[in-house]
């Protein structure tokens, strides 16, 4: 029986990845064990088989991911593209990827992620320059805010100063 160190291994080609080149390194984990990185009260873990967590807080991993599209270009208001990454497979980007989006009025959207988002960092970002997103979370608030759930968070689109429907990226950390 061949014992397999933990600890930091030189590349040679193909190790670890495809593409792996001599010179290229990583951290092989012997058996069954987990590799734990503490930095400054937040703890990445990584298990043998390379499933990657974090505490809530901790940013960094992506949790999940969405391309909202409801500009009448696009026809329907739909979550165009996703990433959930706590489905499996083909599942975590088909969209909806489990995600539900509701229209409140013109520019106001709600995202439930199916788990708790007030205290996650959340990264809005506008598809088109010029236009601004905010997003809101149980813990902040947001004008017109009809109703809250953790899982939830409303997001507002806007251009030129007034509510428009306008696509954005969100991104969960």
């Amino acid at each position: 029986m061949t014992h397999v160190q933990t600890g930091w291994i030189p590349g040679c080609v193909n190790c670890f990845v495809p593409g792996t080149q001599v010179g290229d390194g990583g951290l092989r984990v012997d058996g069954h064990s987990t590799i734990f990185v503490d930095v400054a009260r937040s703890r990445l873990r990584i298990d043998f088989e390379g499933n990657l967590s974090q505490p809530v807080r901790a940013g960094g991993a992506v949790k999940a991911t969405v391309l909202v599209m409801p500009e009448p270009i696009h026809g329907v208001l739909s979550i165009f593209r996703c990433f959930n990454s706590t489905l499996a497979a083909v599942s975590e980007s088909i969209p909806p990827c489990g995600f539900t989006l509701d229209r409140v009025g013109v520019g106001d959207y709600i995202i439930n992620f199916g788990f708790k988002m007030d205290d996650r960092f959340i990264s809005a970002t506008p598809v088109v320059a010029g236009n601004t997103i905010s997003v809101c979370t149980t813990e902040t608030s947001c004008p017109n805010l009809p109703r809250f759930d953790p899982n939830e968070v409303e997001v507002q689109s806007m251009r030129n100063g007034s509510f428009a429907d306008t696509n954005f990226y969100l991104i969960i950390y």
